[in-house]
C-alpha cells in the first residue's frame, strides 16, 4: 500500500521533513550527504524495523538528540491507517493504528519493501545466506503462514544444536528430529514452490527487458535429493555430532544462478548481475501483484550508479506497470529522463539539501 504522507524527525542530518509522496514516482536529487539516502533509511526503517546501513540505533539518530521518530498515513482503498515509529538508544515503539505492535512481521507485512541499492551483485557473489534472504522476502509476503514456520523451525533447529555440542545421547538429540523433519519439510516446499512460480516472470524479463539469454536459476533445498530431509539427518548424525551442528536442512538452502551452464558469477560483468538481482526483485514485484494485488514500496538508491541510459526507463516503467511506488534518489534530476515514462501515472520531484526536503513544481 502507498505511502501519502511521511514526516521525520531527527534521523541522522534530516532535523524535520514533511512531505506528500506520489503514489507512482518520487525522484529525490541532491549532491552526494544532502540527506537522500538517510529519507530512503527512514522509509525503509518504517518498513522494517532496522535500517539497511547501520544496525546501532545510536547512529541513525541526529547528533546530540535521544530518539529519533518517523510518522507515516499508508492507504488501502479508502482506508487511511497510520504508522509511527520511535526509536531511542534504550527503547523502541511501533504503533499501528494506534495500538502497539507485538512483532515487527505485522510491520512487514504491511508495507512490502524492496531496497535496489549499491553492490546489489553481492546477493551474487555472496554466500547462501543472502541468496536465501533475497528469496524468503518473495515467500514470506506470498505464503501467509511462511513466517510462523520458519520460526518454529529455527527455534527447534536451535535446540537440536545445542544438545549437539553438548554431546548429548542419540536419543536426546534425535527426539527433536520429528518436529524439525515437519517444519523443514514444509519449509523446503514453501521455497520450491515460490521459485518454480517465480521463474516465468523472470525469464520474460530477463530475455525481454534486459536482453539477457542463458540464464538459469534453480534451488538447492540445503541436501541431497536422493534423501528425505529424515534420511538425511539419520545419515549424517555422527557428522553431527562431530562438528556439534546440524549439517543439513532448510537453514543450508540456496539459489544457483548461471550462465549457460556455469556458475553466473564467474561469468557475467559486474553489471550484468545488477541487472540479474533487479530482475529477480522486479519478477518478485510481479509475482506479489498478481498473486495478492499487493502494492510494493520500491527504493531505488542512485539509480543512475545501478543502471544505463538505456534500462533506466525501462526498469521505471515496468515497476509503475506493476502499480509499485517509487522512491528514486539521483545526485541529478536530468539523469532520468521523465519523457521516455508512462504518461498516466504521477510523479513528483523532492530537492534534497543539507538534510531538508521541498517538493519542487513541475
Amino acid at each position: 500500500m502507498p505511502i501519502n504522507k511521511l514526516q521525520i524527525t531527527q534521523l541522522r542530518n534530516i532535523n524535520w521533513a514533511d512531505i506528500t509522496p506520489s503514489a507512482d514516482l518520487n525522484i529525490l536529487f541532491g549532491i552526494n550527504g544532502s540527506g537522500k539516502s538517510s529519507l530512503l533509511e527512514a522509509i525503509y526503517l518504517l518498513a522494517h524495523g532496522h535500517s539497511f546501513r547501520s544496525s546501532a540505533i545510536r547512529n541513525i539518530i541526529s547528533r546530540d538528540q535521544k530518539q529519533l521518530t518517523i510518522f507515516s498515513e499508508l492507504t488501502l482503498g479508502s482506508q487511511k491507517i497510520p504508522v509511527g515509529i520511535e526509536r531511542g538508544i534504550n527503547h523502541a515503539r511501533t504503533r499501528i493504528s494506534g495500538k502497539n505492535i507485538k512483532s515487527l512481521a505485522e510491520l512487514v507485512s504491511l508495507i512490502p519493501l524492496q531496497f535496489i541499492g549499491p553492490d546489489l551483485q553481492k546477493a551474487i557473489e555472496g554466500g547462501p545466506k543472502d541468496r536465501r534472504k533475497l528469496l524468503d522476502w518473495g515467500v514470506f509476503h506470498v505464503e501467509h503462514t511462511f513466517y510462523r514456520c520458519w520460526l518454529i523451525y529455527r527455534k527447534l533447529l536451535k535446540q537440536r544444536n545445542a544438545a549437539l555440542k553438548q554431546r548429548e545421547q542419540h536419543q536426546t538429540i534425535t527426539s527433536w528430529d520429528s518436529e524439525l523433519v515437519k517444519a523443514g519439510s514444509r519449509l523446503n516446499d514453501y521455497r520450491a514452490d515460490y521459485l518454480k512460480r517465480l521463474l516465468p516472470y523472470l525469464d520474460k524479463l530477463l530475455q525481454e527487458m534486459f536482453y539477457l539469454t542463458g540464464i538459469g536459476c534453480s534451488f538447492n533445498q540445503g541436501w541431497s535429493k536422493e534423501f528425505s530431509f529424515d534420511q538425511i539427518l539419520q545419515k549424517t548424525l555422527s557428522r553431527d555430532i562431530k562438528s556439534g551442528f546440524t549439517s543439513c536442512g532448510p537453514h543450508r538452502a540456496d539459489v544457483l544462478f548461471s550462465y549457460y551452464g556455469r556458475a553466473a558469477h564467474e561469468q557475467l560483468s559486474r553489471g550484468q548481475l545488477k541487472l540479474l538481482v533487479i530482475a529477480f526483485k522486479l519478477a518478485q514485484i510481479q509475482l506479489l501483484q498478481t498473486a495478492h494485488a499487493k502494492r510494493c514500496v520500491i527504493l531505488m538508491d542512485d539509480l543512475p550508479a545501478e543502471l544505463d541510459i538505456e534500462n533506466r526507463a525501462r526498469v521505471l516503467n515496468t515497476l509503475l506497470d506493476s502499480d509499485a511506488q517509487l522512491f528514486v534518489t539521483t545526485t541529478d534530476s536530468a539523469l532520468i529522463d521523465c519523457s521516455e515514462l508512462r504518461e498516466d501515472k504521477s510523479r513528483k520531484m523532492f530537492h534534497v539539501e543539507h538534510g531538508s526536503v521541498t517538493e519542487v513544481v513541475q
